[in-house]
């Protein structure tokens, strides 16, 4: 890197992560969680115990609260109170939207103490949408869910997984966004963890690197026609080229959990991870989520014209909050 380069942005302290079970009020194609959609979801008293703990453990001032769909736990209000009583300043939801069905409800969440909110959109029309998410209606809910949140001036972004069924429609997915909602940080589009679809039907959800590159440069070109923060979540920064100051990671907390069973979908596991022998003189190395070995095993191809190492790396363009410590956990 040039001596007169800005140097790499500091990482924000490390977050809290809990899961509240796996059950959901949805049925998306490519979801982790889909053997636990029918498991009842963990009891109250052991969630506050596992807070009890993470705040004993480390100083922690954000926790990001998941599912399943945590918006159907029927304690969870009193969780989001309990986390706010344990001094946690950011708390953070990552929904679908489709409960937050009147502002009245929102309400409810801001008073317990929920400030922000992660909002899963994988398409940009009904079809695509409920196509992915499998649930009839649950397009109109989410869109009403948002706009609640957004009325309630809550810290909101947009999530979406890049997989077959809306790889060719993610430019489209920020259009709609841009065009239906207001007062939104940002959107992510993320890569599958390939790990965590063992038993699914992967040539249905999966596509190669050489196939996301050009579909997520296309969506970041137009979040930048239109004003709008697009970031890429494990996808290797040298696919995004230019835009390699939007990969989430560059700025992405550590997660912890007390529990080892969340461990690992909070933090990046090095040795799940390749490392490339040309990624070895890459300046984004210490922030490259790598290529995930399960990819390897599964695609058995690296297209070297792709994996390009990258150099002089300008952080300049990397602002504060390209990943606020409001960030969500894999």
């Amino acid at each position: 890197m040039s001596s007169t380069m800005p140097v790499a942005p500091a990482r924000p302290k490390p977050q809290a992560y809990l899961r509240v079970g796996y059950a959901c009020n949805g049925r998306c194609t490519f979801c982790c969680a889909q053997g636990g959609w029918s498991r009842p979801m963990r009891k109250l008293e052991e969630l506050k115990q596992e807070i009890d703990k993470m705040v004993c453990e480390m100083d922690l001032e954000s926790i990001s609260i998941s599912g399943g769909e945590p918006t159907i736990h029927p304690d969870i209000l009193e969780v989001i109170r309990y986390c706010k009583q344990n001094a946690f300043r950011n708390i953070h939801l990552n929904s679908n939207g489709r409960e937050f069905k009147t502002r009245e409800i929102v309400g409810r969440y801001v008073e317990a103490g929920m400030n922000s909110v992660m909002i899963g959109i994988h398409g940009p029309n009904r079809e695509l949408q409920e196509g992915i998410h499998r649930v009839k209606g649950s397009f109109d809910q989410m869109v009403t869910g948002v706009k609640n949140i957004a009325a309630a001036g809550l810290f909101h972004r947009f999530f979406t997984v890049i997989c077959k069924a809306n790889m060719d429609h993610l430019p489209e997915i920020v259009r709609f966004c841009n065009d239906t909602f207001h007062g939104f940080h940002s959107m992510i589009f993320c890569y599958p963890v390939i790990k965590e679809l063992e038993g699914f039907d992967k040539d249905s959800i999966l596509i190669p690197y050489s196939q996301v590159q050009p579909r997520i440069q296309a969506a970041i070109e137009k979040g930048i026609e239109l004003g709008v923060r697009v970031q890429a979540q494990l996808v290797p920064p040298c696919l995004l080229g230019e835009y390699h100051y939007l990969a989430t990671e560059i700025r992405r907390p550590d997660f912890f959990a007390s529990e080892p069973t969340h461990t690992k979908l909070t933090s990046f596991i090095e040795e799940d991870r390749l490392l490339l022998p040309t990624c070895r003189s890459c300046e984004a190395k210490h922030f490259c989520p790598r290529i995930q070995y399960d990819y390897v095993r599964y695609f058995a191809d690296l297209p070297a014209d792709i994996f390009r190492p990258l150099r002089d790396l300008d952080y300049r363009r990397v602002s504060m909050d390209t990943v606020s410590e409001r960030n969500i956990p894999l």
